[in-house]
């Protein structure tokens, strides 16, 4: 399956409608992720980001979208921003990743998945943002193995010699440990799905800055 092309969605949709019959609950994982600055990201870094984080969630949910109204029962819709899509953080706050450009995708699909759920409440389709701390993937490694051509190709691995910071190591979750928590944010309807509660501190930071900023702008 192919995340970027709307064909291979079609046939994906088909066949999960030929094979489930009708689906309630559609998962959306699509994702990249390398050392990407800002300041010294290329045109087709952006454009790989793009296409991987917001685009192909779009795509899915197109594909995807007919299915989920077809049978007029309740469904759910889940999309995988991060905790980057809540926060920006420094490289020292990242085990030395330059986050700029996965940050900038992942609050991207924050709104998105915030106003896809304005507009499908009225149809009893539920929308949730799963956003994820760090969690025990791949993804680095896999993103540059996999690289498409027209994105620049397969790249070094950059984690190969790498050792994690031991304070990212013991926040870090399993994959499988996941899985329940999205569970219990889709019977629940839950706008924000958080594999970490403990950030919570630093979310609040944010918005408290945000608060002063309106506050000093109030000010007369």
């Amino acid at each position: 399956m192919d995340a970027t092309d709307r064909d291979s969605l079609a046939e994906l949709a088909a066949g999960a409608a030929r094979d489930l019959g009708s689906v309630h609950v559609l998962v959306n994982t699509v994702g990249v992720h390398t050392n990407a600055p800002l300041t010294t990201a290329s045109e087709q870094l952006w454009a790989w980001f793009v296409e991987f984080h917001l685009m192909a969630a779009v795509r899915v949910v197109q594909a995807f979208l007919p299915l989920l109204r077809g049978h007029g029962d309740e469904s759910h819709i889940v999309l995988t921003s991060s905790m980057a899509g809540l926060l920006a953080l420094p490289a020292k706050q990242t085990g030395g990743t330059d986050t700029g450009v996965y940050t900038t995708l992942k609050h991207a699909v924050l709104g998105y998945g915030e106003m896809l759920r304005h507009e499908l409440a009225s149809e009893g389709i539920g929308v949730s943002v799963l956003c994820p701390g760090a969690v025990a993937t791949n993804l680095v490694s896999t993103s540059a193995r996999h690289r498409p051509e027209r994105f620049g190709g397969p790249a070094p691995d950059p984690m190969a010699g790498r050792e994690l910071p031991s304070d990212l190591l013991l926040s870090m979750m399993s994959d499988e440990a996941v899985g329940p928590i999205v569970v219990r944010g889709i019977r629940a309807n839950r706008t924000y799905i958080i594999t970490h509660p403990e950030m919570a501190g630093m979310v609040r930071a944010r918005h408290q800055q945000l608060l002063e900023d309106f506050a000093f702008f109030s000010a007369t």
